[in-house]
């Protein structure tokens, strides 16, 4: 998987970028095999699977991750645009974002997992435009 800033290298759980065979980047979950469908389990495929966000009937693709130039981590910088995009949207009626609903919706779902995993790791909650703002905690007196 490409790295870049922020990237991580993308465990059971992590949030990624994957590119679609028609070219287009899709934000996807990597899933443990406890998360596969019972389809999959079988499957005699090599590599790790990621789900495509979006849909609940969403297919699962299998990649190395280490090699494949396919896959990014959702924080790489490259798709920053995407998902403020995708957050500005979450305000307006269905009918004005109806052109990128399903991407916006997927990256919003994303953002959403992104968010859950963040306070399973016990890391600080911040919005994206509070990035790099120093969080001042109170003085305790004595």
């Amino acid at each position: 998987m490409e790295s870049g800033p922020g990237s991580d290298r993308g465990g059971v759980g992590s949030i990624v970028w994957v590119r679609r065979r028609n070219g287009s980047w899709w934000p996807g979950k990597i899933l443990g095999p406890e998360e596969l469908p019972t389809s999959h389990l079988m499957s005699p495929r090599t590599g790790t699977p990621v789900k495509l966000l979006g849909r609940e009937d969403a297919s699962v693709d299998w990649y190395n991750l280490e090699k494949s130039k396919r896959v990014k981590a959702f924080r790489c910088g490259e798709f920053d645009d995407c998902i403020e995009r995708a957050e500005s949207s979450q305000g307006m009626p269905p009918k004005k974002r109806e052109k990128y609903a399903r991407r916006e919706d997927a990256i919003l779902h994303a953002l959403e997992l992104e968010k859950e995993l963040l306070k399973k790791q016990g890391k600080i909650d911040r919005p994206s435009y509070a990035k790099g703002v120093k969080i001042l905690q109170p003085r305790v007196r004595q």
